[in-house]
């Protein structure tokens, strides 16, 4: 793919040249029209349950979601290029972004798909660990309520029984023996 001019209305997207020239041609034709829907004034948005979000957001996250899987495009060229290039060439100071490339892009999509994954799996692992932990919370706080609970019981019997002591010692007057 040659490096094509970003259009003037996609720029309300928050995409620059750089983004524009290394993303596929269908997400670049889905951005220009999500963006001059966007800026349309004959167009009026209306949410419905088919279309929760207006196109200037539809916009925004498919840019967040191109800048995203750039990163892991980015990081397979620079892997690739420090296995083919002295390690004094390899520290560049800024990322360099192709332009885009099929095969690149792919493997990009796979690696990012793979870490939103993991990244889900993680969080479900920490909210059941949470639970789990909040369930033997529960269980420690309802094993001390009834241990406190036994120990009341016992300090009440142990009372009536002092009192009850106490009753007949005051009944031994030597009245009856």
């Amino acid at each position: 793919m040659s490096s094509t001019s970003i259009p003037e209305v996609v720029g309300i997207s928050g995409c620059d040249d750089t983004l524009w020239n290394s993303i596929p041609y269908g997400a670049q034709r889905d951005l220009e029209r999500f963006c001059r829907l966007a800026t349309d004034e004959s167009y009026e948005f209306v949410q419905t349950k088919e279309f929760p979000i207006s196109p200037l957001e539809l916009a925004k996250n498919r840019v967040d979601t191109m800048k995203d899987i750039n990163r892991f495009v980015v990081k397979k060229n620079k892997k690739k290029k420090n296995e083919n290039d002295d390690a004094d060439d390899a520290d560049d100071a800024s990322p360099f972004v192709p332009p885009f490339e099929d095969l690149a892009w792919n493997n990009g999509v796979k690696s990012w798909e793979l870490n939103n994954l993991a990244e889900k799996e993680m969080a479900l692992a920490k909210v059941k660990a949470d639970k789990k932990a909040a369930i033997k919370l529960m269980r420690e706080e309802e094993e001390a309520a009834k241990v406190e609970a036994a120990a009341k019981l016992a300090e009440e019997v142990e009372a009536e029984a002092e009192m009850a002591d106490g009753m007949e010692n005051d009944d031994d007057d030597g009245a009856f023996q």
